[in-house]
C-alpha cells in the first residue's frame, strides 16, 4: 500500500475488512481439520459444524 492509501481511513476499512474475512475463513479450515484429526463425531457431523462457504 503506498502513503496515500494509508491516509484514507476508508481504504483501511475496506483492507482491514476483507483482511479479516481472510484470516476467519483460515481459522474455520484450521478448526475443521482439527475437528476430523481428533475424531470427534462422524464427517457429516463436522461438516455441519463448520460448513462450507
Amino acid at each position: 500500500m503506498t502513503k496515500e492509501e494509508l491516509n484514507q481511513p476508508k481504504a483501511i476499512r475496506i483492507f482491514m475488512f476483507s483482511f479479516l474475512r481472510e484470516v476467519r475463513f483460515i481459522s474455520l479450515e484450521i478448526i475443521s481439520e482439527y475437528l476430523r484429526v481428533i475424531g470427534i463425531g462422524t464427517l457429516s457431523k463436522d461438516k455441519e459444524l463448520v460448513p462450507k462457504p
